[in-house]
């Protein structure tokens, strides 16, 4: 079972979300690649579709997160993991490079 099943409203970005999952134990990179990235386009459809949230000056993700209206609208302490998940995947990008 799935920690992402809650996702099914959005089956693109779980289905990204089931690949970090599963390659876990088998391909530690990929998922933090597939995490990453999976990161990245929930933040985007969250810019396109809550209009509470300034758009940044580019969409990368660093700069998504850390716009303030995305970042104070996260619970406490969720900032910090959406920033782990970014940081390992840009390592993993950077190796692949």
């Amino acid at each position: 079972m799935s920690n992402f099943c809650f996702l099914k409203e959005w089956p693109e970005i779980k289905e990204q979300a089931k690949k970090a999952e599963r390659l876990t134990q088998s391909d530690p990179r990929g998922a933090c690649f597939y995490g990453r990235h999976t990161l990245e386009r929930a933040a985007k459809w969250m810019y396109r579709f809550d209009n509470s949230l300034s758009r940044p000056y580019d969409d990368s993700l660093g700069t998504l997160i850390h716009e303030p209206t995305f970042k104070n609208s996260l619970p406490a302490g969720l900032f910090y993991k959406l920033r782990a998940i970014q940081k390992v995947g840009n390592r993993v990008i950077m190796r692949l490079a």
